[in-house]
């Protein structure tokens, strides 16, 4: 214990080492308390993440990401399955073939995670994806589609690793709750905003020669292209890269280490072995199937499903809108905006 606390406890810990030896129960330890003026000094760092650096890029990439992947869903009253010939079992596979992309991604995009930059990495899958998303106008038939929308989901596929990676990098763990639960917040204002933008871009129809739903890929690829610029010159995985003080350095390394995690780049195969062993993984892995069941359909069938019920093309895509709401109400009750701060 003494030489894991001479090791841990020398200068600031730089979250960029290759290796350290770490002991968990050193947290108690390396988490002094901090004067007033320390205090401040931290909680203005806190802000600047929150309102600038990290949480509004997270927040709108959850938003866009979210947009895209409904894409096809809003663009199935839109008239796509008439101009690509699709019938009901080719559309369902479009549904599919996304997720088989996103599977197929997870292992490389661990790998990535690990060895990259991940603002920007982040950046270069968002610009990526904004560009086949936009491509996706130029269809004309169900191979076309499959294409592009398995290279949709495997570009999408590092969002939600990466997103919850920067949070538990940059944040102390009592602040991360609030902040992921701000993240899935955002996926409920997504749902309610899409239903209305969509809405309106529906009655885009016919101008400039083009349909309803490739005017959906167009605007939503171009402003995810526009997004993945920013986020690859703002979005920071080290807090270290805004500091202006050595005050804010000295907090800075408190923080990693009260935060007990550290980045490492190399791959440690007997750590991946203790996680198969651990049976809360698998209670997690069980939790993330069932929720995805459902989630995987209504992202794709929602809009045909509430058309089925006699509802207008454009009303059926309005009518998303509730659940998007009810959703936001869900996640407001669970983590309520008091817990944010957390000092």
């Amino acid at each position: 214990m003494e030489t894991n606390k001479e090791k841990f406890d020398q200068d600031t810990v730089s979250p960029y080492q290759n290796s350290i030896d770490f002991d968990v129960e050193l947290c108690s330890i390396v988490k002094p308390e901090l004067s007033d003026d320390m205090m401040k000094i931290e909680k203005n760092l806190v802000k600047r993440l929150d309102y600038i650096y990290v949480m509004p890029c997270l927040c709108m990439l959850v938003i866009i990401q979210f947009f895209d992947k409904s894409a096809l869903n809003y663009s199935s009253v839109l008239g796509i399955k008439e101009d690509n010939n699709l019938d009901d079992t080719q559309f369902g596979w479009l549904g599919s073939i996304f997720f088989i992309g996103y599977l197929f991604y997870q292992i490389p995009n661990a790998y990535f995670v690990q060895k990259l930059n991940l603002g920007r990495y982040l950046g270069t899958l968002i610009l990526t994806w904004g560009a086949i998303l936009g491509l996706t106008s130029v269809s004309k038939n169900f191979a076309h589609l499959a294409v592009f929308r398995f290279f949709l989901g495997v570009f999408e596929a590092g969002v939600f690793p990466c997103s919850v990676m920067l949070i538990s990098r940059v944040y102390r763990r009592k602040e991360q709750a609030a902040r992921i639960g701000t993240i899935y917040f955002t996926g409920g204002v997504a749902m309610t905003v899409g239903g209305i933008l969509s809405y309106g871009i529906g009655h885009m129809d016919g101008i400039a020669g083009m349909k309803a739903w490739q005017w959906v890929m167009i605007i939503l690829g171009g402003a995810t292209v526009i997004f993945g610029f920013i986020c690859f010159f703002l979005l920071i995985d080290d807090a270290n890269h805004i500091s202006k003080s050595d005050d804010e350095r000295t907090i800075i390394g408190l923080r990693v280490k009260d935060n007990a995690v550290v980045v490492t780049r190399t791959i440690n195969y007997s750590q991946i072995m203790e996680a198969l062993k651990e049976s809360r993984f698998y209670c997690f892995a069980a939790f993330s199937f069932f929720v995805s069941l459902q989630n995987g359909a209504l992202s794709v069938f929602s809009s045909i499903i509430t058309q089925g019920f006699g509802y207008s093309n454009l009303n059926a895509i309005l009518l998303s809108i509730p659940s998007g709401v009810m959703d936001c109400i869900f996640i407001f009750i669970a983590i309520p905006p008091w817990d944010y701060y957390c000092f």
